[in-house]
């Protein structure tokens, strides 16, 4: 399928990772907590250009081609 190695992950790896995420956000408890909010709330008016890969699921619009899709506001 595609070319070049992949590489797993090993546990050493993962709890390496895990414990430099840790260290970092106990770092940040200090800084302001701006769009940090759990009753934050954000949405997004789109341009999207009318094609047969536009697909509907309920309420929701699909466009899986990111190129047909253009955000106009991004409000928060």
């Amino acid at each position: 399928m595609g070319k070049g190695q992949h590489h797993v992950t090993t546990k050493q790896e993962l709890v390496k990772r895990y414990n430099r995420i840790n260290t970092i956000q106990q770092e940040r408890q200090g800084q302001s907590r701006f769009l940090q909010s759990r009753n934050l709330n954000c949405i997004a008016l789109c341009e999207v250009i009318t094609s047969k890969d536009l697909q509907k699921h309920g309420d929701t619009w699909v466009c899986p081609i990111s190129d047909h899709v253009c955000t106009r506001f991004f409000f928060v």
